[in-house]
C-alpha cells in the first residue's frame, strides 16, 4: 500500500535499494530519494523492491495507475496509484473538491463533495416530464439544472435524503486523513 506521494519507475525485474533508487531525484523535488522521508528507510535497509507494472512495488513506493486494471488483484486505482480495497468503506466513490473542475464532467462540486448534475442523474429534477439532455433545459451533461429558474445549487440534497450525511461525513474523514 502507498501512503505517500513518492514513486519510482523501473523497466523489469528487482530494483535494488542502490543509487538507482535512492541516489536520484525521482519525483523532481530537488531531494535525492534517500532524503525523502518515506523512503529513508527502504534505502537504508539495503532490500530489493520487485517491479510489478512498470512501478517498484514495496510498502514505502507506489504503483502508479491510470485505473484499477493497473493494479494488482485485490487493489483499486486511487489518486493515481494503487491501493488495497476495502470492502468497508460504503462511500468509497466520494470525489473531494474545492470547485467543479475537481470533478468529472457531469458532476457539480457542492460542500467539498462532487455530485453528479441534474442533466445527467437520470431524473426528470423539474417535474416537466423529460428527463437530462431530453429537457430543453438542458443543452449538455454537464449542464447543472434542468430548471430554466435560477437555483443556487444545481442538486442541493435534503437532509432526510438516505445516506447524504454518511457520504458527507467520509468525504470529511477522507479529507482529514483518517482511514475509513
Amino acid at each position: 500500500v502507498c501512503d505517500s506521494d513518492v514513486c519510482v519507475s523501473c523497466e523489469s525485474g528487482t530494483a535494488y535499494s542502490s543509487e538507482s533508487i535512492c541516489e536520484i531525484d525521482s519525483d523532481g523535488d530537488g531531494w535525492v530519494d534517500s532524503e525523502e522521508i518515506e523512503l529513508q528507510d527502504f534505502c537504508n535497509s539495503g532490500e530489493d523492491a520487485e517491479c510489478e507494472n512498470n512501478q517498484c512495488n514495496d510498502a514505502f513506493l507506489c504503483v502508479e495507475c491510470d485505473e484499477s486494471s493497473d493494479c494488482a488483484s485485490g487493489e483499486v486505482c486511487d489518486s493515481d496509484v494503487c491501493v488495497e480495497e476495502t470492502e468497508s468503506a460504503p462511500y468509497a466513490d466520494v470525489t473531494l473538491c474545492e470547485e467543479d473542475t475537481d470533478c468529472a464532467r457531469d458532476e457539480t462540486c457542492i460542500s467539498f463533495v462532487c455530485y453528479t448534475t441534474e442533466c445527467s442523474d437520470s431524473i426528470d429534477n423539474d417535474g416537466d416530464g423529460v428527463a437530462d439532455l431530453d429537457d430543453s433545459d438542458c443543452t449538455d451533461a454537464s449542464d447543472t439544472s434542468e430548471s430554466s429558474e435560477a437555483t443556487s445549487f444545481a442538486y442541493a440534497p435534503e437532509v432526510e435524503e438516505e445516506g447524504f450525511f454518511g457520504k458527507l461525513w467520509e468525504a470529511f474523514l477522507q479529507f482529514l486523513g483518517i482511514g475509513v
